[in-house]
C-alpha cells in the first residue's frame, strides 16, 4: 500500500523551458516512495557559478591568470576546474600572491565568493589570512571585499563571502597579502577553488537575467522534463518523456524516453527518442562522464533495443556519446516485481551507478522483506553491470539521492523500517537515511534519523532525496516531512528540509 505520496520539485509543464543557468498518473507509480509525477532532484539553486569549470588557462572560454606557481603539477586554471582533488599553489615567498580571471567577453556579475582550502589539516599554514577581492574597471583594480585574520582552517573548509553591493566587471582578483604561516608576508598559499558567485533574487536590486530560453514540443501531445544535468563545456542535457514524435523522431510506444542537447549559446544539437511499442518508458535521471557521454536512465513496461523486460516494469539506461551516437542499452528487472529508477552518476573512472527501488530480488539477490527493496548498482564503461546490492527495511524502502567523490559512493531515501542494525520502533512511519558503500559494493554504515512529530503528537515521516558531502566531510540531506522535524515546527501540510550531519 501506498503510505505517503513523495512531492518533489520539478517540471510539469507540457512544453520545456530550459534556461542557461547551468506523463500521466496512474502506472508508473510504485507502491512507496516517490511518485513518477514528480521528479527526485532538489531545485536548482539561487546562486550558481559564473565560471564554467576550467580544463586549462584559455579553456573553454575566459582566463586565469595568476602572480606565480608552485610547479606546473599546481597551475592557477586548477582552482576553477571544479575537482575536488586539484589544488594552485603559489610561487614560495612571493608577496602578493594573486589569482585572477578574466570572462570571455564583457562583464559578469558577481555577488558573492567563495575560496575552499583542500590541502589537509597538517598544511593549513598555506590558507590565506588577509586579502582583498578586486575587480578590474578598465584602467584599476578596485576592491570589492577585504577579509583580514582568517584563521582556524580546516584541512578541507570552503568559506564564502558576500560583497556589500553586487558587481560587474570584466575581471576579477584575489590578491593575498598574508597566509597562516607564522612568518611574515606570503610564503605558500593553497587553493582548491576560487568561485564566482551570481545570484538570482539575492535581496538584492541588481539580479542576474536570463541569457536564453529554448522550448521544445510535439504537436497537441505534452512533453515532460525530468532531470538536467552540464558538462565543463557548457554542455546541456535534457530527459523526460514525449508522448509525439520530438523534433524529427517518431514515437514508439506509449510514452518514449528523449534526450536533447543544447550547447552553451542554447543551440539544439541533437534529439534523440526510444520507446516500446504499445507502453511507457520514462526517463528520469541524466548523468554525464569525463569523456562527455550522456546516460539517460528511468523505467519501461516494454523490452528495449532489443533487450527482454524481465519483470512488470524494468529500470534502464541508454548510453550515448557526445554526438548523439547511441553506445548501448540495458535494463534491469525482477520476474513479476516492479523496479523503478531515482538517481544517477558516474564516477572519474566512467562507471555509471544507479538507484531506486524493486519490489522483488535483482541480480540474485534476495527480497526478505513485505516492502520493495532499495538497490545500487554499478556498470562499466562498456555497459557490463558489475554488482548489484539490494537493502532492506522492515516494512519497505528506497533510495532516491546518489553522490559519489573520492572518498565513496553515498546513497540517501526513505525507509518504514529499520536499515541496516538500527532501530526504528515506529515502522508505519518513516525515517530518512543516508548509507556510505565503497566501489565494490561493501556497505561501509549507515546513518538514520527519527521520525518528526506530527501536529497532533505522533510520529510523521520524514524522508530524504538527496545528498551532498563537503570538503571537511560533513554530509547534506535534503526532503522533505508531514512534522516538526530538528526543532523546526511544521508550517505546510508538509515541509521541505535540509540537514547537515557531522562526518561520520
Amino acid at each position: 500500500m501506498k503510505a505517503f505520496t513523495a512531492v518533489r520539485s520539478t517540471f510539469l509543464a507540457s512544453a520545456l523551458v530550459l534556461t542557461s543557468l547551468p506523463g500521466c498518473q496512474g502506472a508508473d507509480t510504485p507502491d512507496t516512495g516517490p511518485e513518477e509525477e514528480f521528479q527526485s532532484t532538489a531545485q536548482g539553486l539561487t546562486c550558481s557559478s559564473a565560471v564554467t569549470a576550467m580544463t586549462g588557462p584559455t579553456t573553454p572560454a575566459g582566463s586565469v591568470t595568476r602572480s606565480g606557481v608552485y610547479s606546473a603539477a599546481y597551475e592557477a586554471w586548477q582552482a576553477f576546474d571544479a575537482n575536488s582533488a586539484s589544488l594552485w599553489i603559489s610561487a614560495v615567498n612571493q608577496t602578493p600572491a594573486w589569482l585572477a580571471y578574466q570572462v570571455p567577453a564583457g562583464t559578469a556579475a558577481v555577488h558573492r565568493y567563495a575560496l575552499a582550502f583542500a590541502n589537509g589539516p597538517s598544511l593549513t599554514t598555506r590558507a590565506p589570512k588577509d586579502w582583498t577581492f578586486q575587480g578590474w574597471n578598465g584602467s584599476a583594480w578596485v576592491v570589492l571585499d577585504t577579509r583580514t585574520n582568517q584563521t582556524g582552517w580546516g584541512g578541507f573548509e570552503r568559506r564564502e563571502f558576500t560583497l556589500s553591493a553586487p558587481a560587474s566587471y570584466s575581471q576579477y582578483r584575489l590578491h593575498v597579502t598574508d597566509d597562516n604561516d607564522t612568518r611574515a608576508g606570503v610564503v605558500v598559499i593553497s587553493l582548491n577553488r576560487l568561485e564566482l558567485i551570481t545570484c538570482v533574487n539575492d535581496g538584492i536590486t541588481n539580479p542576474v537575467t536570463a541569457l536564453w530560453t529554448r522550448t521544445s514540443g510535439a504537436v497537441g501531445t505534452p512533453v515532460r522534463v525530468h532531470d538536467l544535468v552540464g558538462d565543463p563545456a557548457g554542455r546541456s542535457y535534457i530527459t523526460g518523456f514525449t508522448t509525439g514524435g520530438l523534433d524529427g523522431n517518431t514515437r514508439t510506444g506509449d510514452k518514449d524516453v528523449f534526450v536533447t542537447k543544447y550547447d552553451a549559446a542554447g543551440t539544439r544539437q541533437w534529439t534523440r527518442q526510444m520507446g516500446a511499442a504499445g507502453q511507457n518508458t520514462v526517463g528520469r535521471r541524466a548523468a554525464t562522464d569525463a569523456a562527455g557521454n550522456v546516460y539517460v536512465s528511468g523505467w519501461t513496461y516494454g523490452g528495449l533495443d532489443g533487450n527482454t523486460r524481465q519483470g512488470v516494469q524494468d529500470a534502464f539506461v541508454i548510453k550515448y556519446d557526445s554526438a548523439g551516437v547511441k553506445q548501448w542499452t540495458r535494463q534491469l528487472g525482477s520476474s513479476g516485481n516492479n523496479v523503478w529508477l531515482y538517481g544517477a552518476a558516474t564516477d572519474a573512472a566512467g562507471n555509471l551507478y544507479l538507484t531506486g527501488q524493486s519490489g522483488g530480488g535483482l541480480d540474485g539477490n534476495p527480497n526478505p522483506t513485505p516492502g520493495s527493496d532499495a538497490y545500487l548498482a554499478k556498470y562499466d564503461p562498456s555497459g557490463n553491470r558489475l554488482w548489484t546490492r539490494e537493502f532492506s527495511a522492515a516494512n519497505g524502502i528506497w533510495a532516491s539521492g546518489i553522490f559519489i567523490d573520492e572518498t565513496g559512493i553515498y546513497v540517501s531515501g526513505g525507509a518504514q523500517g529499520d536499515v541496516g542494525n538500527l532501530t526504528n520502533t515506529t515502522v508505519l512511519k518513516g525515517h530518512n537515511y543516508v548509507a556510505k558503500f565503497d566501489t565494490a559494493g561493501n556497505r561501509l554504515w549507515v546513518v538514520q534519523q527519527n521520525p518528526a512529530v506530527s501536529p497532533a503528537g505522533g510520529p510523521a515521516p520524514v524522508y530524504s532525496n538527496g545528498v551532498n558531502r563537503e570538503f571537511n566531510g560533513s554530509l547534506y540531506l535534503g526532503g522533505y516531512t508531514e512534522g516538526n522535524f530538528g526543532g523546526n515546527t511544521l508550517v505546510g501540510t508538509y515541509d521541505a528540509f535540509v540537514t547537515k550531519l557531522a562526518a561520520p
